[in-house]
């Protein structure tokens, strides 16, 4: 399964970690992959609720508090109700942002202040 999502993503030119940015302002140009920030999440899967699966290698979402079957609901002032939400939100962001993340965790929600990092060479 897990392959299938990364083929998925991978065909869809798009990355199983995650980089989230600024929110959605028509102002502000989209980034480049390379100039995105970097949260370093990656997700179970495409459809459905946003579930973190897991951290790459000194995760800015992980310092922040973020933990594997956090769900995500909430980035900045914008509802997440699945992974293409994420990925609207995410296309303008920069490293050194610092995000906003409400998740749910045991049925409550929690907010994380997330300062994106640089996307590592290595990451997929």
């Amino acid at each position: 399964m897990r392959s299938l999502v990364v083929m998925a993503l991978a065909l869809a030119g798009l990355s199983t970690w995650t980089v989230l940015g600024r929110a959605d302002d028509d102002t502000k140009k989209k980034s480049t992959e390379e100039e995105r920030g970097f949260l370093g999440i990656q997700f179970q899967g495409m459809e459905g609720e946003p579930k973190i699966s897991g951290f790459a290698d000194n995760s800015p979402a992980e310092k922040a508090g973020l933990k594997e079957g956090d769900v995500i609901v909430k980035i900045r002032d914008k509802a997440i109700k699945e992974f293409s939400d994420i990925q609207d939100v995410m296309q303008k962001t920069k490293p050194g942002d610092k995000l906003s993340v409400t998740v749910k965790r045991d049925d409550k929600e929690k907010t994380f202040t997330v300062t994106l990092g640089t996307k590592p060479k290595d990451v997929d």
